[in-house]
């Protein structure tokens, strides 16, 4: 597996391999290939398959960023066809998280924190989600228990403020988008919930949407302790990279010593948080 693990490294680094992508040769890559079979699936052989999978897809971009989404997309497919069962899909979900954390590829292993296509495995479990819950936060530059990113800047209003000087024990660091409804609905929700508990504040990013937007949206749910910011440079904004942020809403839970505590990803999950603190 050690080699397997320095090949990794030879392809993923070198965009200029030589392999000719060739969308009909990406298209059929593995049609002879059972995802069933878990003994094929755990050996070498299979492992270095998959790395010359992500690099045919990377061969076809000039530049790091589209390289990296091209790795995206070609994770997100072989993750798809994974999803004949839990193991298959823990076997690659576990390969391919361990090689690029050793790669310093922070923003693929962020991307697979969002588990593509988990959900579509059938009769998983909590235990096996938090399986893979457990090794994407032991990767994550912004796993539970790290220290948060610093975000001091300037409201949309123009006030300066910063939360290490937030006056809150708990701040939320929610990051959203003016056209996404869930989005919306958790600013909505999250009022209530910040009346009902004074001692925290939320710090919302605006990844997409105007000034105009957001102060909209502002005026309309008039949330306590809140500090709200719009991302300029949208996905390549400085907080939205920082916290390595790559579907929205993002939210994260930051204690009084700024030390993320969790990641929540319904109000209900704030709700609960609560509840286990006051007990």
């Amino acid at each position: 597996m050690r080699f397997c693990r320095i090949l990794f490294f030879v392809f993923l680094l070198l965009p200029s391999a030589s392999i000719f992508a060739q969308e009909d040769v990406i298209d059929h890559f593995f049609d002879d290939v059972d995802f069933a079979d878990t003994v094929a699936v755990k050996s070498d052989d299979f492992k270095y398959r998959i790395i010359d999978y992500i690099t045919l897809h990377q061969e076809q971009e000039k530049d790091d960023k589209n390289r990296t989404y091209a790795a995206m997309f070609a994770v997100d497919k072989v993750l798809e066809f994974s999803v004949v069962s839990y193991d298959s899909y823990r076997e690659i979900f576990m390969f391919l998280i361990d090689g690029f954390s050793a790669l310093g590829y922070d923003d693929l292993v962020e991307f697979m924190a969002n588990y593509p296509h988990f959900y579509e495995i059938k009769g998983t479990t909590e235990s096996q989600f938090m399986e893979l819950y457990n090794a994407t936060e032991c990767h994550s530059r912004v796993g539970i228990g790290k220290n948060a990113p610093e975000i001091d800047t300037v409201t949309v209003d123009g006030k300066r403020f910063s939360i290490n000087t937030i006056d809150s024990e708990y701040v939320i660091v929610a990051f959203w988008s003016y056209d996404c409804p869930h989005c919306r609905d958790f600013m909505h929700e999250v009022g209530a919930f910040l009346d009902e508990n004074p001692d925290f504040a939320i710090v919302a990013v605006n990844v997409i949407g105007t000034k105009r937007e957001v102060k909209r949206l502002m005026r309309r749910e008039k949330l306590k302790n809140s500090f709200f910011y719009r991302e300029e440079l949208e996905w390549q904004g400085p907080f939205a990279k920082a916290y390595a942020v790559n579907s929205l809403p993002s939210v994260f839970l930051l204690d009084e010593s700024r030390t993320i505590v969790l990641k929540p990803m319904e109000i209900s999950d704030l709700y609960d948080f609560v509840n286990n603190i006051s007990r």
